[in-house]
């Protein structure tokens, strides 16, 4: 690309958000004081201005590092360093401190893409992406100062605890930096990007949806995020080709391992809702959020759906004089349009409780009244037995989340369910409470940055069914308030040790 192009391009980016100084500079503002309320120093009027002014200096560094080209003989601002250091005297985490500027990043990132496509520079993709490479390098060196001048504090104060500080993972003595551990890390990485992705979907949904809030929620940098995909459409594609290859090979399992046909549609069935109700953000994004996308991915939405249509109809083919091709699929698009509708409307209750009447529509058009209501009520049968804890289900039911590459690895602390949540949300929330209790539904979602307040419903209930969590009720219409039971309690104390 030719360095003139490049010029231009972020001559004008520039410009115009440095015409938004005073809004960009609030909403950082507002997003990284949101991002631990309550957190120490913010009852602190002079913490407080010190945050604005390293954000203005962030900021201002930022800008001034574009305009030399995406480098910058500037050093790290002065406010950066003392608001590091203040952090470090009022007992803010390193942690907490470094998460902010990857969140402040993120918001400039989102202003970025805004002016980006006024300038109609988001057609040109190489253009935009030396752009915000450059921003994500120019935060990059923000960081060491950042951290140098935190651990520089507590050690002139004299204080016995060190934050720590989270650097590579080690290699091996004998890898040598190999190709191995490199394609461990791209493998990692590309997860995280993935998982982050599907959390930012089922909290905003598609259209509020960006690279930085996915790149900060994945804590990588945007360079690294270009480096992987596309754009955000071509990671949802990524997203929905390995949650297809993962269900078709669940579901193929239970078809051939039946030795009817009716049976193995059944386990079949059973084993996918299951599958999505362990995985809630995912079965949002793949069933509901995939339909807001472009053309590319709605095209491959319908790939992906005939992909797993092909092996159910195979298995009644085999035993089925004639099938109806209009038929068959007729009965996969009734069985999404059913969750589909499950999602949307926030019905109440797991989709593995969906299974009889699903099972009603896939053996409707094979089999007369009678059999379809035997197996109507096979299929609720199999639905209580699972959420039970049949034995025949159980194996199948915990090793989905071995199989499951994008599923987060269960704790030893929170009970296994087949309608538990993603366990890292789970314990957020038990950390939460323990820190906030008697907080209301919204005031647990704004603690969590959880948009959708149906998924912070669905959260607080499975905690309350387990045990972990109770609800006072200030009666018809009132706030909810809750708090951890002294399990609950017992729960969120391990969790801290573990990481404090």
């Amino acid at each position: 690309m030719p360095g003139g192009a490049f010029a231009r391009a972020r001559t004008v980016v520039v410009e115009r958000l440095r015409a938004r100084r005073a809004e960009i500079d609030e909403v950082i503002f507002a997003r990284v004081r949101d991002l631990a309320p309550g957190a120490v120093g913010l009852a602190d009027p002079e913490y407080v201005a010190g945050l604005r002014a390293a954000i203005t200096a962030a900021v201002d560094f930022v800008l001034e590092g574009l305009e030399q080209g995406g480098g910058s003989e500037s050093q790290t601002p002065a406010a950066v360093v003392v608001q590091a250091r203040r952090a470090a005297r009022v007992g803010v985490g390193l942690d907490t401190v470094l998460r902010r500027y990857v969140a402040g990043l993120a918001i400039l990132e989102d202003f970025v893409m805004q002016e980006a496509d006024h300038s109609a520079l988001l057609g040109q993709r190489t253009v935009l992406r030396r752009v915000l490479e450059a921003s994500a390098s120019l935060l990059d060196r923000l960081i060491p100062s950042v951290t140098s001048a935190y651990m520089q504090e507590l050690e002139w104060a004299g204080s016995p605890h060190r934050a720590p500080v989270r650097g590579r993972p080690k290699q091996s003595a004998d890898d040598g930096g190999s190709s191995t551990t490199h394609e461990h890390v791209v493998r990692d990485q590309r997860t995280r990007i993935m998982q982050g992705l599907v959390e930012v979907l089922a909290e905003r949904g598609f259209g509020g949806a960006t690279i930085g809030l996915v790149t900060a929620r994945a804590k990588v940098s945007t360079r690294t995020f270009y480096e992987l995909f596309d754009g955000l459409e071509d990671c949802l594609i990524a997203v929905m080709d390995r949650t297809l290859e993962q269900v078709v090979a669940l579901a193929s399992r239970e078809l051939q391992a039946a030795e009817r046909w009716q049976d193995g549609v059944r386990s079949a069935l059973a084993v996918v809702l299951t599958y999505f109700d362990r995985e809630p953000a995912l079965a949002r994004v793949c069933i509901v959020e995939t339909l807001a996308g472009g053309p590319v991915v709605l095209e491959h939405r319908e790939g992906v759906i005939k992909a797993f249509r092909s092996p159910v109809i195979e298995r009644i083919e085999r035993e089925v004089p004639e099938v109806a091709p209009l038929a068959a699929e007729g009965v996969m698009s009734s069985v999404l349009g059913i969750m589909h509708a499950h999602i949307v409307t926030n019905k109440p209750g797991p989709f593995i409780e969906l299974l009889g009447p699903l099972m009603a529509l896939a053996t409707a058009p094979y089999m007369g009244a009678r059999g379809v209501e035997r197996e109507i009520e096979q299929g609720d049968e199999l639905a209580q037995a699972i959420l039970g804890g049949d034995p025949r289900w159980l194996p199948l039911v915990q090793s989905l989340q071995q199989d499951t590459e994008l599923a987060p690895t269960p704790d030893a602390a929170l009970p296994a369910n087949p309608g538990n949540p993603s366990g890292r949300r789970a314990r957020e929330c038990l950390l939460f409470l323990a820190k906030h209790p008697d907080s209301s539904n919204r005031e647990v979602g704004a603690g969590m940055n959880i948009a959708h307040q149906s998924q912070v419903s669905k959260l607080l209930a499975y905690l309350l069914q387990e045990g972990l969590v109770t609800k006072r009720s200030e009666g018809k219409g009132k706030r909810n308030a809750w708090r951890l039971t002294p399990r609950g309690e017992e729960i969120a104390r391990a969790l801290m040790e573990q990481d404090p």
